[in-house]
């Protein structure tokens, strides 16, 4: 809810339910799109932690 918030929108009880969304999706990630949310990818961002040091500054 706090990130729906951030980015000042109202809140919908269908954020909880993205990954039961009828129709389709743009992206190439259509499958994952569709999947609850899981811990499958903790961490898998650290071999690009070099890389996305300057993002942080916007991250808050």
């Amino acid at each position: 809810r706090a990130l729906i918030a951030a980015v000042g929108l109202p809140w919908d009880a269908a954020c909880l339910a993205f990954h039961r969304r009828q129709g389709t999706t743009q992206t190439v990630s259509n499958w994952q799109v569709r999947q609850p949310v899981h811990t499958r990818s903790v961490e898998r961002w650290r071999p690009y932690a070099k890389h996305l040091a300057p993002l942080r500054k916007y991250a808050g």
